[in-house]
């Protein structure tokens, strides 16, 4: 699941979402657009969605970026 569908799913803004776990909110924002972040990141965002969101949901078999 990517990180948007969450927060919708969750009611939760990404500026609420970034302050309760930590992350800079320019950084979920920047997820949210499609774009990467660092892997300390990732691993906050994976705790604290309980592992519903991973980087993988972004990439492809491949290894190319979803959009």
């Amino acid at each position: 699941m990517q990180l948007k569908h969450h927060l919708k799913k969750t009611g939760q803004s990404e500026n609420e979402f970034a302050k309760r776990y930590k992350i800079p909110q320019s950084v979920v924002n920047r997820i949210t657009q499609g774009f990467d972040a660092t892997g300390r990141n990732w691993a906050r965002i994976y705790y604290a969605t309980d592992g519903q969101v991973t980087p993988m949901d972004y990439y492809n078999k491949a290894g190319k970026r979803r959009r």
